[in-house]
């Protein structure tokens, strides 16, 4: 991990845990201009580091990497002279790390957004599965099952493609469009991505277009996403017995909590005091 000015740039095997950013001992901007120079200072640092550190520069059957990273530089560096604000510094940061296209590589704020503008949704929580659709909604925001089929005229797919995967999340990975797409409604203050105002709503066959009405998030927003994300409820941390000589081991995150690793430490001592027993079952599935 190497910090720049105020934020961190990651550099993690592709098996690691990851790594989280370190708080930067620099002073924090507090007018646009300084949000502006920060930006530009570690996008170049960031390129930098990432060029001197990351084995895709190296690898000749990678050619394409160098490439992205010149592409990520010049684009980043693009926003960074717009910067303002701290949502407009966060932005450049990840719109370089998402031209890169590693999960396990980028440049990250070493702060979190909600310090400087508390995330906002438009009431409900979106999914993706061939088509956008609402999972669950408060009042009447929307109805849960509803697709999306465009806002302000962009279809959905493509608002996907410009407003997410455009700066977070890798959109050649079928797996993402599992995952990210939930993040189209939770606004951070882009702005280079404008929050959709108007949305067609479609379901039974009757169409309709609503005004978003966007407000603060309530603190549940994140368990919310994850319900979207899973479509239930995680499992806790634990060893189950899904039916005779089938068991199931939720690893759901992570990052777990003091409760989570008393609950992991238990299915150690579980497997080691009943051996025999997992030696002639039928399975053991592993679901992380």
């Amino acid at each position: 991990m190497s910090r720049t000015a105020f934020a961190a740039v990651v550099l993690t095997l592709a098996m690691s845990c990851g790594a989280s950013a370190a708080e930067s001992s620099a002073a924090r901007p507090s007018a646009p201009a300084q949000w502006r120079a920060a930006a530009l200072r570690d996008i170049l640092a960031a390129y930098e580091v990432t060029l001197a550190n990351h084995a895709g520069a190296l690898d000749p059957h990678n050619p394409g990497f160098l490439v992205n990273l010149e592409r990520a530089k010049t684009q980043a560096q693009a926003l960074a002279a717009r910067v303002g604000d701290a949502s407009g510094y966060l932005a450049t940061l990840l719109r370089f790390s998402a031209i890169i296209e590693d999960g396990h590589a980028g440049v990250y704020p070493a702060f979190d957004i909600d310090e400087f503008r508390p995330t906002q949704w438009p009431g409900f929580v979106v999914a993706w599965r061939g088509e956008l659709f609402v999972h669950a909604a408060q009042g009447n925001a929307a109805r849960a099952g509803e697709r999306i089929v465009s806002c302000d005229g962009m279809p959905a797919r493509r608002l996907i493609e410009e407003k997410v995967f455009g700066y977070m999340g890798r959109a050649r990975e079928e797996g993402q469009w599992w995952s990210q797409p939930r993040n189209l409604f939770f606004d951070w203050g882009n702005p280079f991505a404008p929050r959709p105002q108007r949305c067609v709503f479609v379901q039974g066959g009757r169409e309709v277009e609503r005004t978003l009405t966007w407000r603060d998030a309530p603190q549940d927003l994140y368990e919310q996403g994850r319900a979207a994300l899973f479509g239930k409820p995680l499992p806790a941390v634990g060893l189950h017995e899904a039916r005779a000589k089938l068991f199931w081991v939720a690893m759901p995150t992570f990052s777990p909590d003091e409760q989570d690793r008393a609950a992991y430490r238990a299915i150690y001592r579980q497997v080691q005091e009943e051996r025999q027993r997992f030696l002639v079952v039928d399975a053991v599935v592993v679901g992380l």
